[in-house]
């Protein structure tokens, strides 16, 4: 074999070898799928699929007696809700939506949900804005043999504080250098940092701080404005990924395909304005700027395991990360344990990245992993 052809042979496997480092095989992910949504397909008879939630244009009821409907709250627009709601509904063949909780809980304490077939529980209504608001309803489900599609009471809790769960993942995968005592929050000499309470979802209140004067200033709005704790982590410069996981067959985990989120300005961070404006987009796996390769795509893949077994997660929850610009370490910075379903999010993009002609594939999938 000549030189020249030796050269272009050793070309094209150089080619075939960078192609398989940016392009995963999802063959295993997509069978195991595959099987949760015929699972969901073929049990149509044998379950009711009951979705418990509240508006967020309507989240505080104040004209009603019912105190417990008072204190329903969301944070999904009706918009949101609609095609969440719509496609459970297309998902299953039983199928009951409860417009609060108060309604949920009224339908427990008259027997209405007495039943021969398996009740699923979707609820993501909070009876207050506590740690412990949005594990009400499950708890209550749970004592009533009702089977919830997301995770435990205690992981809800644990999961929607950050203090809480940033403490149980130390040491056990990558996370930014996060400080939570007020004392030492107004020692910090090194910037930027990233401020935000302990207890919000969708970036609300996050803010990139690059002074001191700023720092106390924000801090002191966050304490006073949402009465909770503040906590300060360093910044991470990087790309911003969501990894969805699967919690199935019980205690078996099911990292799905990763996803970049990236605003559509030149802001260094996502904001809650940008977030609440859709004012970013997602670049995806199938895509040709996806940039992450098989080795990064295993450690996000292993760090969201380890995570989701440190924090018992149930469902379908999603773990964000951002990739260090630096050592192109993943860094764990916030987790979902109830993520946004809907299609211009990243739990739905990652399922319909795999299943590009089935529209429910998500919400079977959910299904199937809990029958």
């Amino acid at each position: 074999m000549s030189i020249s052809k030796l050269k272009y042979k050793l070309k094209n496997l150089q080619i075939i070898c960078n192609y398989l480092e940016v392009f995963m095989d999802y063959s295993s992910e997509i069978s195991i799928i595959k099987k949760l949504i015929r699972k969901t397909e073929l049990k149509q008879n044998d379950f009711v699929l009951l979705l418990v939630n509240t508006s967020y244009e309507k989240n505080i009821n104040l004209t009603s007696n019912s105190v417990l409907e008072q204190l329903s709250v969301s944070d999904l627009s009706s918009a949101n809700l609609l095609e969440i709601e719509t496609s459970f509904r297309l998902s299953s063949k039983y199928y009951r939506f409860y417009h609060s909780s108060a309604e949920f809980l009224g339908s427990l304490l008259l027997g209405e949900l007495d039943s021969n077939k398996k009740l699923l529980l979707y609820s993501t209504t909070h009876l207050d804005s506590s740690a412990t608001g949005r594990s009400i309803i499950p708890l209550i489900a749970t004592k009533k043999n009702i089977i919830s599609l997301t995770s435990s009471p205690y992981s809800l809790a644990i999961t929607k504080n950050k203090f809480d769960y940033f403490k149980l993942l130390d040491g056990i995968v990558p996370i930014p250098r996060t400080i939570f005592l007020e004392e030492d929050i107004m020692s910090i000499d090194s910037y930027p940092v990233i401020v935000k309470p302990t207890l919000e979802c969708c970036a609300k209140n996050v803010n990139l701080i690059h002074d001191k004067d700023s720092l106390i200033k924000q801090y002191k709005i966050i304490n006073s404005e949402l009465k909770q704790p503040v906590i300060v982590q360093e910044y991470v410069e990087g790309l911003e990924i969501n990894v969805p996981i699967l919690r199935y067959d019980n205690n078996k985990y099911l990292p799905l395909p990763p996803t970049i989120i990236v605003p559509n300005s030149n802001s260094q961070i996502l904001t809650e304005d940008i977030i609440k404006n859709g004012e970013y987009h997602y670049i995806l796996p199938n895509s040709e700027e996806y940039p992450l390769n098989y080795e990064t795509i295993r450690q996000l893949q292993d760090y969201s395991q380890k995570i989701a077994t440190r924090l018992d997660l149930g469902g379908l929850s999603r773990i964000d990360f951002k990739l260090n610009k630096r050592d192109n370490i993943p860094y764990v910075f916030d987790i979902a344990s109830i993520p946004y379903l809907t299609k211009y999010d990243a739990c739905y993009q990652s399922v319909h990245s795999l299943f590009p002609d089935d529209s429910e594939a998500l919400y079977k999938m959910i299904i199937g992993s809990a029958l």
